[in-house]
């Protein structure tokens, strides 16, 4: 088609009776509207006959395919064609099936195939973060874009409670992780973390994210997949720490917020300061590699602190 179209090789026609509904595809079938059209003209099929061929091709209907290949070649026989020149030109209808579109679905196709080329070519980071955040709720796909980006050379940030949007953001060039795709988080929680976020400013700290979380909507189970998910990673260090010690963070937060909202203060505090003593940290060691890497697995569909193999991957390489 292409050497056709630059003049690198002559146009052929199957039969000369033919070269006016293959000219605008260079002599090569393209839609299925040219499908009907040779076997009207060869076989003498009626536009309800050369739709039912059409069909049986696209399902690829074998034993549709092989009474309508009969008719076609004594139709075509009965126009003067030879029985071998029908058969090649049924034989070569056959693969159409393959690729064949409409012509205004064609159209349609290309004209989107050109523009998420372009977008892919140029835009690459933005364009693969559309499609990472389209495929959001599909683990699989997901993990195929993911997989695509890397592939890409496009680094992959992993959720960031200061960074992180709702879906899949782009950032200095590099696509930042969204919040909806962390698993078993749910979209309130989601729009409570950004809408504090946006009203009041970045988190601090995990005790300043919990004073100003609402702890009805970002219930404990939420906060340890996101805890587990190393969301807050850029604010503590530490994700076995923060586990060990979220119950008591927890009804610190709930206390310090009770006071607040009911104007709790001392009667000798002169200071605007009515904030509750720190909870005294428990120190935990950090869970062992594999176990930070299963948890990211599970609540985000792949690992982005490292890898399981990462130890063999001379070996994988070869």
């Amino acid at each position: 088609f292409i050497n056709s179209k630059n003049g690198k090789t002559p146009i052929k026609y199957p039969d000369p009776s033919l070269k006016e509904v293959l000219k605008p595809t260079y002599g090569v079938i393209v839609y299925q509207e040219q499908v009907m059209k040779v076997a009207q003209i060869m076989a003498g099929f009626s536009l309800g006959k050369a739709d039912i061929l059409r069909r049986a091709m696209g399902k690829k209907d074998v034993g549709k395919m092989a009474k309508m290949k009969v008719e076609f070649i004594e139709g075509a026989k009965k126009n003067g064609h030879s029985e071998k020149q029908a058969d090649e030109i049924f034989e070569m209808l056959r693969p159409f099936a393959g690729y064949g579109f409409n012509k205004s679905h064609a159209a349609a196709y290309s004209v989107l195939a050109y523009q998420t080329a372009y977008l892919k070519a140029n835009y690459p980071a933005e364009f693969m973060s559309a499609n990472l955040t389209n495929e959001i709720n599909d683990p699989v796909k997901l993990g195929e874009y993911i997989t695509e980006s890397r592939h890409m050379g496009l680094e992959i940030l992993p959720p960031d409670i200061n960074l992180s949007e709702r879906s899949f953001t782009v950032a200095d060039g590099k696509i930042v992780y969204g919040l909806i795709g962390i698993k078993n988080v749910g979209s309130a929680a989601v729009d409570e973390i950004i809408r504090e976020r946006t009203e009041n400013g970045s988190y601090s700290s995990f005790t300043d994210f919990l004073n100003r979380s609402d702890l009805r909507v970002i219930n404990k189970k939420v906060l340890e997949t996101l805890i587990k998910s190393g969301l807050f990673d850029s604010i503590e260090s530490g994700r076995a720490i923060l586990f060990s010690n979220l119950d008591r963070l927890v009804d610190s937060a709930a206390r310090e917020q009770e006071n607040r909202k009911y104007g709790q203060t001392s009667l000798f505090d002169a200071s605007d300061n009515n904030d509750l003593p720190p909870v005294e940290l428990e120190m935990v060691n950090e869970w062992p590699e594999k176990e930070l890497l299963t948890f990211e697995k599970e609540n985000l569909g792949f690992y982005f602190s490292g890898h399981p193999l990462k130890n063999y991957k001379s070996v994988y390489d070869k």
